[in-house]
């Protein structure tokens, strides 16, 4: 109320805002269905996203006037929209962490077998916040996708290495096998709700570009990822329904998705010029 405006005109901002949204989204999710985990998935996230936020010195609270090109409505609309999406995909990503930890143990794994890839997967998250003490240039991107990409590469190697080392593999019981499976399908609703906000953000996003630029499309690195992120999470939705992307699959396919978001967010913000490069600002 006080600046007259949503409050997502920087890095800092958007954490915040794209982290409270996963809090609400997940609070709808638990307030219908009553199953326990969409509540806990937003609480985990929640406090571990608030606290990177306020611990990153690059990530600056301050309240600044803002720069001529967001001096616009499109700003509460787009900006508001795309941060909504990654605060669902966000929601999922947790989800996603959640259904491997069940898995792990329902298959006869000890319990403490999905404790590594698990702790990988969510440094590759940490490690997303790597971009906030660089700069843009060539070698600070190889050195973000490098990190970005080892993350995910190692959680499934050594998620693998671990299901191998550790026994296991027998049949799921039937208790276990239907609490999983109402956890897929819940990862897959979010995703949907995910889905839908993220296509009109982009669309609206469209809108504003060609009322700023003259055109609806430029192929600048934001735009780019941001179709990426789209066409990663509209692939899952697809071959969830193919029956492609079902059990533990739908779980990991979250991980690599969000990874995604991540470099949407922080990557191209802060290591790949463009015109939404006054984020970081």
């Amino acid at each position: 109320a006080i600046v007259r405006r949503a409050p997502v005109a920087n890095i800092y901002e958007a954490v915040v805002f794209a982290t409270f949204a996963s809090v609400v989204v997940g609070s709808i999710f638990e307030l219908r269905t009553r199953k326990g985990w969409f509540g806990a998935a937003a609480a985990v996230f929640g406090a571990l996203a608030f606290m990177l936020a306020d611990l990153v010195p690059a990530l600056d609270p301050t309240i600044r006037p803002l720069q001529p090109v967001l001096r616009s409505y499109w700003l509460n609309i787009h900006v508001t929209c795309m941060l909504l999406s990654y605060g669902t995909f966000a929601l999922a990503f947790v989800l996603g962490l959640a259904y491997v930890a069940r898995w792990f143990p329902a298959r006869g794994y000890p319990r403490w077998a999905v404790a590594v890839p698990a702790g990988i997967a969510v440094l590759g998250v940490v490690l997303a916040f790597v971009p906030a003490f660089a700069g843009h240039g060539q070698l600070r991107l190889v050195q973000y996708l490098v990190a970005m990409l080892l993350a995910p590469a190692l959680a499934v190697g050594t998620g693998w290495a671990w299901v191998r080392l550790t026994g296991g593999g027998q049949p799921i019981d039937p208790q276990a096998a239907g609490t999983l499976r109402q956890l897929e399908r819940s990862i897959y609703r979010v995703v949907q709700v995910g889905f839908v906000i993220i296509t009109a953000g982009i669309i609206l996003g469209a809108v504003w570009a060609n009322e700023s630029w003259g055109r609806y499309w430029g192929w600048d690195p934001k735009e780019t990822w941001a179709f990426i992120t789209w066409v990663i999470y509209g692939a899952f939705i697809h071959g969830y329904m193919a029956g492609w992307f079902r059990g533990v699959r739908a779980a990991v396919w979250q991980v690599l998705g969000f990874y995604a978001v991540l470099f949407t967010f922080f990557g191209v913000s802060y290591v790949l010029p463009g015109l939404h490069s006054y984020l970081k600002s």
